[in-house]
């Protein structure tokens, strides 16, 4: 056999070896999820739905009621479980799932971190707490939770066309101010 082939063949083996640990691994992840889904069940735990939180939030009353109902235990973790769900690769993408299942852009737009006058602050409430719970499944630190929720605030005035808006006013601004310009010198010159 030529040296081609024995090369190829290993790197072949070598791959067939990574798959089947994945599979191996993937085998295992799944026995662990099936034992506790079991347990849950034969605990008594009954799996609810998140439909009575009334996602995406589009009033500030939403949010709190549902503030409230995560003042217990049960929900809080049914919450979780659902956000841990939607999945994603990188943290961005993870948060972005979240938020955008929690919050319509309207209501993202009266949101910062902190609550700084005149935005609600998202900092200390209970939904972030659940955003960040189910952020640490995808082995994500909470700084880098906390980084991406601020700029997905931070960002919201851009979605749904909101930067193209942006635009345009910018450019109106602009047509005023050349027309104010061109009304001044021609009165000037008269």
């Amino acid at each position: 056999m030529s040296e081609l082939c024995i090369c190829r063949d290993r790197i072949l083996f070598s791959t067939l070896l990574t798959i089947k640990a994945m599979v191996r691994n993937n085998s295992i992840a799944i026995q662990r999820l099936s034992e506790q889904a079991d347990k849950n069940l034969s605990q008594g735990e009954v799996e609810e739905s998140i439909d009575n939180f009334g996602f995406p939030f589009k009033t500030i009353d939403q949010v709190r009621q549902v503030e409230n109902i995560l003042e217990d235990k049960t929900k809080f973790k049914l919450l979780v479980r659902h956000l841990t769900g939607l999945g994603g690769f990188t943290t961005k993408e993870v948060v972005d799932r979240m938020m955008s299942l929690v919050f319509t852009t309207s209501m993202a737009r009266q949101f910062n971190w902190v609550g700084k006058a005149p935005k609600y602050g998202m900092k200390g409430m209970k939904i972030t707490a659940a955003i960040k719970e189910s952020g640490k499944c995808s082995r994500t630190t909470e700084c880098e939770l906390e980084t991406a929720m601020r700029l997905w605030l931070k960002n919201a005035h851009d979605r749904d066309g909101g930067r193209k808006k942006r635009e345009r006013d910018a450019e109106e601004r602009k047509n005023i101010a050349r027309a104010r310009a061109i009304l001044l010198d021609s009165s000037d010159s008269d």
